[in-house]
């Protein structure tokens, strides 16, 4: 369709009919926009569902405490859905679960960045006070307290802590 709306502007404008011309590419580009959007939407379903599946074997790694891989395999997850608008709750779910991993790993760093991201998603589609938030925060306090870096986990949970009594009084 937008092949022959080309053509047919292409006739128009050695007719010096421009108006017609103009009408005709403007249909053709919308056409084209229409098309992409939709391909974008089933490409957007199937990274969803490639992420799923890292994920789910993300899970049998764990299960065997193989961290390493399980970590590869939620890292993979994320990076799947990363970009994707409407999936930033598993974007958030498998940036959790690599953090988590990286840390039992022994990948303090890793686990750290990980667990920045999600929280950066958190405050960015929650809002600041939000529990989520709170959870994600006593989260890297706990990776810190691991690390024996106390002084770090303080802010962290003071705020957490704020959040908490701010919900729950």
């Amino acid at each position: 369709d937008v092949k022959a709306l080309k053509e047919q502007a292409r006739t128009a404008l050695e007719a010096r009919n421009f108006t017609q011309a103009e009408e005709l590419l403007n249909q053709a580009s919308d056409a084209d926009v229409t098309a992409a959007g939709q391909m974008q939407a089933q490409a957007n379903k199937r990274f969803v569902s490639a992420a799923e599946s890292k994920a789910g074997n993300g899970a049998i790694q764990e299960t065997q405490l193989n961290y390493p891989e399980a970590v590869a395999y939620y890292r993979e997850a994320a990076e799947l859905v990363e970009s994707i608008r409407d999936a930033w709750e598993d974007w958030v779910s498998y940036l959790y679960r690599w953090g988590l991993l990286a840390s039992r790993a022994g990948s303090h760093a890793e686990a750290q960045a990980a667990w920045e991201q999600a929280l950066i998603i958190q405050e960015e589609k929650l809002g600041p006070e939000d529990p989520a938030v709170a959870t994600s925060l006593n989260n890297l306090a706990g990776l810190y307290q691991t690390q024996g870096k106390y002084a770090e986990a303080v802010p962290p949970l003071e705020r957490a802590s704020a959040i908490w009594q701010a919900v729950h009084g």
